[in-house]
């Protein structure tokens, strides 16, 4: 891994994101014109001393930033384009169904660079004909721990480009929140078909693309199972029966490395 001289300024939130919440980051640019981004600006200033209400499903973060574009682009109405309830990573695929991305910049969170550099070591060696043995894997750990690296210059104001395989966790890679499930199964003698739904998020079994590892929150999910009957034969099921519903549920899978820089030895959600 290499750190070219460019560093760019970065904002306190990200410098929370990449170090202390351990996050990937992607950072995108707006495909707008100078005078757009002039107007924008004017609008921001216009409306500095509003009291904006904040709701974490509908008036969010992802949801203003298509307010302004809709100031200046009001034929598109992007805003209406979503549902009622207003995902950052569906404000991005909006944006670039819409040509509104000029491009992607990819920031690994310290740990990932942390891990890549452990990772860089294993290959090195391997290439080599040499396997760690306990004591040089431990004293790789500790070097990683006492000499970290991070997309974060020195003074923690800017942001260094460090050259890093990009991890498959774009949101615009990622697949529909909604899903519908249509299944067919037999329990006995019994033929039956299941027809579900989810409205949202990611479950540990779908295609990981777009999400961060270990992810794993689904809400408002129901599956009906419908058997074949017969009515000559004894002990029949139901016709129609709820197999499961849910409102909400969430699995945090976020597993300790011993590489990582904690306060204290535990889970982090």
């Amino acid at each position: 891994m290499t750190a070219p001289s460019r560093l760019i300024l970065i904002p306190k939130k990200l410098a929370k994101y990449l170090q202390d919440d351990e996050r990937d980051t992607w950072t995108y640019q707006l495909n707008l014109t100078s005078s757009e981004v002039q107007q924008v600006m004017r609008h921001v200033w216009e409306t500095k001393s509003l009291k904006m209400p904040y709701y974490f499903t509908t008036d969010n973060c992802a949801s203003e930033i298509l307010r302004l574009i809709d100031v200046i682009r009001p034929q598109q109405n992007l805003l209406k384009q979503l549902a009622y309830v207003v995902v950052p990573s569906d404000v991005i695929q909006l944006l670039n169904s819409q040509n509104l991305l000029a491009n992607a910049t990819y920031t690994p969170a310290d740990n990932t660079l942390r891990q890549a550099q452990l990772n860089d070591v294993k290959q090195q060696r391997a290439q080599l004909g040499y396997y760690n043995s306990a004591k040089q894997t431990l004293n790789e750990i500790k070097s990683a721990q006492i000499n970290p690296v991070s997309s974060l210059s020195d003074d923690g104001q800017r942001l260094r480009k460090r050259q890093i395989e990009v991890s498959d966790n774009n949101p615009i890679d990622r697949h529909p929140l909604q899903l519908g499930v249509i299944a067919i199964g037999q329990r006995g003698d019994n033929d039956y078909i299941d027809i579900g739904f989810r409205a949202g998020f990611h479950d540990t079994l779908d295609h990981a693309s777009g999400y961060s590892q270990f992810f794993n929150l689904e809400g408002v999910a129901a599956t009906l199972r419908l058997y074949d009957t017969d009515d000559d034969k004894p002990n029949q099921p139901d016709s129609v029966v709820l197999q499961n519903a849910t409102l909400i549920r969430g699995r945090s899978f976020n597993p300790y490395q011993c590489w990582q820089k904690r306060q204290n030895v535990g889970y982090k959600h």
